[in-house]
């Protein structure tokens, strides 16, 4: 496992065994600690659905302890490039600023280590979900956002790639062909023009964290934003398209189209024109709610009442709502949304470590690819 200031050069000493040998693991950290640190505990960290991740807790020579996160890509395709990216990202943003994990060490291509793993630093705070305090909290993801779009690196990530396509989608049989076929054509145009901005790619709730105050939700602050693999050079619009459909999933349709206000109210510049702002958010929602049943449930623990598919996609303006008044994921969304790609159940009632987060009960026909 190769050091943040030689991360590019082989043969550095290794994270051996993965996260499932205790011993090679602690030999292998032990090798990128200060002198007279040891690793005294070790506890999974919920919440990852692409990864293992694992808070090493460090004794210091002094007495104390920190905290090093150990994130483990376990028979994922494509890790060594997922884990090289985010890397990437890490060195990038050290000193902007921005609230992000620091690199420790990495072995991309599992040459020392069972599979694929990243040691990084801790961040301080925790995701919150919760609709108590939200008022608060979005102002806070859009400034966030806002910081992020405004970094200028010496060295562009990659263009984005879109996450979906209009030939990739299939009207399920029996929906509203009229409204799927307007839908499908906002993404089947030529893309915009735009000014590129530094993308995370993945920003929405899950992936930020917050201090709050047990007993005074509206004194939360931001802490860090974490899972940066999926970096690239594009619009604004579609990270505020990605962050805005998470928050609808989770929090109802309001709560998404705030967000896209206090983003601009922060400072944030999307596309000028409607149609191009059509364009963008009818892309960067696609490409959520063809994994919405896998991250929102993840996020949320499971719960079903909480995977709330509240996607206004493209020019049809399609959302789906429950006998409840709430944009809802459930058989009949899915037959009447463009945006609605999978139904989903919880893997035994809820999220715990090693667990498969979600069972992936159908995939809708309306998604390919």
């Amino acid at each position: 496992m190769r050091g943040e200031s030689d991360v590019r050069r082989a043969g550095e000493p290794a994270l051996a065994g993965g996260t499932h040998q205790q011993g090679p693991l602690r030999t292998g950290v032990s090798r990128h600690l200060d002198a007279g640190e040891r690793i005294v505990g070790a506890g999974a960290l919920h919440g990852g659905v692409t990864a293992e991740m694992r808070r090493l807790t460090i004794g210091t020579r002094d007495g104390g302890t920190r905290d090093l996160v150990l994130r483990t890509f376990v028979d994922v395709e494509h890790a060594e490039d997922w884990l090289n990216r985010k890397v990437g990202a890490l060195i990038l943003l050290a000193g902007t600023g921005v609230p992000a994990p620091g690199l420790v060490a990495v072995d991309a291509a599992a040459e020392h280590c069972e599979y694929p793993s990243l040691l990084m630093t801790h961040l301080a705070g925790r995701t919150v979900l919760d609709d108590e305090g939200l008022e608060t909290r979005v102002p806070l993801l859009a400034r966030q956002l806002v910081a992020i779009h405004s970094l200028r690196p010496a060295e562009r990530p990659r263009e984005y790639v879109a996450l979906t396509a209009a030939d990739t989608v299939v009207t399920p049989k029996g929906a509203d062909a009229a409204a799927w076929a307007a839908a499908i054509d906002v993404i089947r145009k030529p893309a915009p023009p735009y000014e590129g901005r530094f993308l995370h790619r993945d920003f929405q709730p899950g992936n930020v964290l917050f201090d709050v105050p047990p007993s005074r939700p509206a004194g939360a602050r931001n802490t860090g934003v974490v899972d940066w693999a999926a970096t690239s050079w594009g619009p604004a619009d579609l990270d505020v398209a990605h962050c805005s459909t998470n928050l609808a999933l989770l929090h109802g349709p309001a709560w998404g189209l705030r967000f896209a206000e206090a983003y601009e109210e922060a400072g944030g510049v999307l596309a000028a024109a409607a149609s191009e702002r059509q364009y963008w958010r009818g892309a960067g929602r696609a490409g959520v709610l063809r994994r919405s049943a896998v991250g929102v449930a993840a996020m949320a623990g499971g719960r079903e009442d909480r995977a709330d598919d509240a996607s206004r996609g493209g020019a049809a303006g399609c959302l789906c709502h429950r006998p409840d008044g709430r944009a809802g994921l459930n058989h009949v969304a899915v037959r009447r949304s463009p945006w609605c790609a999978y139904r989903w159940s919880a893997a035994g009632g809820g999220v715990g470590p090693g667990q498969n987060r979600i069972s992936r009960a159908q995939r809708n026909p309306c998604q390919s690819g």
